[in-house]
């Protein structure tokens, strides 16, 4: 019996996370530090985002967006397959986060379990208080986010995988 159980234990714990990551392409080492802070679940998540199959850089990030390459079809297939969708509206950025906001709505539709991390000053964060009522946890810092981020992983890393 006793065998039975660590098993199932096990089966739990090699279930991967799949999480979105929304938000300005052009701001790209929030990405890098939201997966280097989630590295010790590193093996139950798989990162989605806008600019999968692009690199990380800036320069590589800004041209990718100008030819056009971050569809809006890819962002939908990607938000439908994830479990948590993660955005991040950044102080500064020079985007309206149109598409963000598109793609935090959709995943609140589809019942996706949505974390915002907006650390704009209060006149310009109110812009997006719609899109704030759409999320199941939101934070004004990064670090805050990551946080709440690790903690999913770990919680749903034991859930039993869906045939």
């Amino acid at each position: 019996m006793k065998t039975k159980n660590v098993r199932k234990m096990e089966m739990y714990s090699n279930h991967k996370i799949r999480v979105y990551l929304a938000g300005d392409i052009s701001k790209t080492r929030w990405r890098i530090k939201v997966m280097e802070d989630c590295v010790d679940f590193a093996e139950n998540i798989e990162w989605l985002s806008p600019i999968d199959n692009i690199s990380y850089s800036y320069q590589s990030l800004l041209s990718a967006h100008k030819k056009k390459r971050v569809f809006h079809t890819s962002d939908k297939m990607k938000v439908d397959k994830a479990d948590i969708v993660f955005a991040y509206i950044a102080e500064g950025s020079p985007s309206r986060f149109s598409g963000t906001s598109w793609e935090l709505g959709y995943a609140y539709g589809r019942g996706k379990h949505t974390v915002i991390v907006c650390d704009m000053k209060p006149g310009e964060a109110c812009l997006y208080e719609l899109v704030r009522r759409m999320a199941d946890a939101y934070y004004e810092t990064l670090d805050e986010g990551i946080d709440h981020l690790r903690e999913m992983a770990f919680e749903m890393s034991y859930l039993p995988q869906e045939k």
